[in-house]
C-alpha cells in the first residue's frame, strides 16, 4: 500500500486561495456520503487527493465531530495542517493493502484522526504558545519565502513558493511590468567541458556505482541547496552545518568494517588485473576507486576505516557557498529602489556506500583469493567475466533519474548534462566572499583556501 503522496496533501489556509481552489470530485459539499470515507478509499487506491482549507475543516466538524465552535482562527490553521499530516502518517497505511470499503481498518483510522486532534483541541492553549516564538530570519526546511516584512509594510495578500530543481537558478531573471515583478527564463550559459575526470565525478546531481560479483559500492553527489527571496542581499547568516551529516545502515546484513588500506590494497589489485586484461573504462574506473578512497581518508571515521553495509554523507571540502540574482525596478511614480534578491545556499554533500565488500585475503601471499580466480579465468579466455567488467560502472543523473551502463557510459552522461542541465552560475564562499566557478570546485573537491 503506498503512502500519501507528497503532492497528494496541500492544505492552503489562506482566505485567497481558498477561493480560486477548484475542488475535485471529492468536494465534501458534492457528496452525501462521509466525506473522510471518501478521501480514505481515494489514498487507499492510490489516487491524487487535493483538499483545501474549506474542505478540511468540514472533516473535522461533520466527520470527526470536533467541536470548533470556540476555536479561533489561528487554532483552526493548526488543526488543518495537522489533519493533513495525521492522514499522510497514519501507520495503517502500511499494515494493509487493500484498504478500500474496510470497514474495521477505516474506523481505526478515524478513531485515529479524532484521538489526535482532540488532543491538539484540549490543548490549544499549549500549542499557541509553540506557535507565537519568534521565528528565525530563514527557515532552513525547504524553499520557502516567509521572511518576516521590513518597516511594518503590509503582507502581500497571497504566499510564494519557488520549486523546482535547483538548476532552475542559472536561467530565472526578475522583470518589471506595470508596476508588477514576472519571473522569466532566459537562454542558459553554455555547458563547458573540463579536462579532469574529477571535475565531473564531483559535479552536482551526478551518482556513480561499480558492481561487480564481491563488492558494490556507490558514490553520489547530493548537494543541499536553501533557497529564499529577501531585499537584504545573500548575507544572511551561514546555516550551521555538520561535516558528517549522518551514518545510515543499508541493510538487515551483519556489518563488517574494513581499514582504509585494506580497501585500497583491494582496489590496487584489481586495477593491476583489469589494466592486464585491457578491460574498458579501467582508468575510469580507477579515477572513480581514488575518489572513494579519499572520501573515506577525508571522514577519518574510527581511523579511516568503512564498513558494510553502511552509507556516509558528508560536507566534501568542508565549506558552504551562496548565489543570488536580484532585480533593481523604479516605481513609475517614485525614485524608490526595490531590490529582490533569490538567494540560494549551497552546501557540498556526498553520499558514499559500501553496500557489498565479500572479500578474503589470501593466507600465502598478499593478494586476494576471488581476484586470483578473477585472473585465472580472464587468463582462459572468459568472456562472461570480461563482460562483466566492461559493464560494471553506472552513472546516473539524480535530477532526472537517467541512467547511463557500458562502454560509453561516462561520456553519454556527460553529454546529458551539456545538452539538457546547462552551466551551473557562479558560487559565493560564504566566509571569505570569494567568488569560484562550479567546475573549479568540483576539480578541487569542492575545497578552496578560505581565509576569512
Amino acid at each position: 500500500m503506498n503512502s500519501v503522496n507528497e503532492t497528494a496533501l496541500k492544505e492552503t489556509t489562506n482566505d485567497s486561495r481558498n477561493k480560486s481552489t477548484k475542488n475535485s470530485k471529492l468536494d465534501p459539499k458534492q457528496s452525501t456520503e462521509d466525506p473522510l470515507k471518501e478521501y480514505f478509499n481515494s489514498i487507499a487506491n492510490s489516487e491524487t487527493l487535493r483538499l483545501n482549507f474549506q474542505s478540511l475543516i468540514s472533516v473535522l466538524s461533520s466527520s470527526l465531530r470536533i467541536d470548533l465552535t470556540n476555536v479561533s482562527r489561528p487554532m483552526k490553521n493548526v488543526l488543518a495542517e495537522s489533519l493533513c499530516y495525521f492522514i499522510k502518517n497514519w501507520s495503517g497505511w502500511k499494515e494493509y493493502k487493500n484498504l478500500v470499503l474496510k470497514d474495521e481498518c477505516f474506523s481505526k483510522f478515524k478513531d485515529y484522526l479524532r484521538a489526535k486532534l482532540t488532543y491538539i483541541v484540549e490543548n490549544e492553549g499549549e500549542f499557541c504558545k509553540r506557535s507565537n516564538k519568534p521565528k528565525p530570519t530563514m527557515v532552513a526546511a525547504e524553499t520557502q519565502t516567509d521572511l518576516p516584512p521590513k518597516n511594518n509594510k503590509p503582507e502581500a495578500p497571497f504566499s510564494l513558493t519557488i520549486s523546482g530543481p535547483p538548476h532552475f537558478l542559472n536561467n530565472m531573471v526578475f522583470v518589471e511590468i506595470n508596476n508588477n515583478f514576472l519571473l522569466k527564463q532566459h537562454s542558459e550559459k553554455p555547458w563547458k567541458l573540463a579536462p579532469s575526470t574529477t571535475f565531473f565525478l564531483n559535479h552536482p546531481y551526478v551518482k556513480i556505482s561499480i558492481n561487480l560479483p564481491k563488492i558494490l559500492f556507490s558514490r553520489s553527489n547530493i548537494h543541499d541547496y536553501k533557497s529564499y527571496l529577501t531585499d537584504d542581499g545573500d548575507m544572511a547568516s551561514c546555516l550551521k552545518t555538520d561535516f558528517i551529516s549522518e551514518v545510515v545502515k543499508t541493510s538487515n546484513v551483519t556489518p563488517k568494517v574494513f581499514s582504509f588500506n585494506f580497501i585500497s590494497a583491494y582496489f590496487e589489485q584489481l586495477i593491476s588485473i583489469m589494466a592486464k586484461y585491457n578491460v574498458k573504462n579501467c582508468l575510469l574506473i580507477q579515477s572513480i576507486m581514488n575518489e572513494y578512497l579519499r572520501d573515506i581518508k577525508d571522514c577519518n571515521i574510527n581511523g579511516c576505516t568503512m564498513a558494510s553495509p553502511f552509507m556516509v554523507t558528508f560536507n566534501i571540502g568542508k565549506n558552504v557557498y551562496v548565489r543570488n540574482k536580484k532585480t533593481v525596478a523604479c516605481a513609475s511614480k517614485s525614485k524608490n529602489k526595490n531590490v529582490i534578491h533569490f538567494c540560494q545556499i549551497l552546501t557540498p554533500k556526498v553520499a558514499f556506500s559500501l553496500e557489498e565488500f565479500n572479500v578474503a585475503e589470501s593466507g600465502s601471499t598478499n593478494t586476494f583469493m576471488d581476484l586470483n580466480s578473477m585472473d585465472k579465468l580472464l587468463k582462459m579466455g572468459s568472456k562472461l567475466y570480461l563482460q562483466v567488467l566492461n559493464n560494471c560502472v553506472t552513472f546516473s543523473c539524480t535530477l532526472c533519474n537517467k541512467v547511463y551502463q557500458g562502454e560509453h557510459c561516462y561520456f553519454e552522461c556527460m553529454d546529458h548534462f551539456r545538452i539538457v542541465h546547462k552551466g551551473e552560475q557562479e558560487v559565493v564562499c560564504f566566509k571569505c566572499r570569494n567568488k569560484f566557478d562550479v567546475p573549479n570546485l568540483a576539480s578541487t573537491r569542492w575545497y578552496h583556501n578560505c581565509q576569512t
